[in-house]
């Protein structure tokens, strides 16, 4: 991810990075200490009601809690450049990461 000012602790070739951030208190600017901070390129979620009111939920299995949810539809921003409203789109027709040329 561009533009991280702070020393890279991971990143990964799909979409987290990992940093640590040096802060200091208000009004104290000698007193620095490290912050964990995790960057995300942002997600989507889309509530999708048909004509009869129905919402459309899918079960969708989360690893880190190894259960399976019920859930919308949702994704995280993954193209680069491609605009919100088109990936909740691409996200509600069921698909994963766009491809690019």
């Amino acid at each position: 991810m561009a533009g991280a000012q702070f020393p890279v602790l991971h990143a990964d070739a799909w979409v987290v990075e990992v940093v640590e951030d040096q802060i200091s208190r208000p009004g104290h600017p000698e007193q620095q200490f490290g912050r964990i901070a995790v960057r995300h390129p942002g997600a989507v979620m889309v509530l999708a009601v048909d004509d009869d009111e129905q919402v459309f939920l899918l079960k969708q299995y989360r690893h880190t809690s190894q259960h399976v949810f019920v859930e919308i539809p949702a994704g995280v921003r993954d193209s680069e450049g491609e605009p919100p409203l088109e990936t909740a789109r691409r996200r509600a027709a069921g698909g994963g990461r766009a491809r690019r040329p």
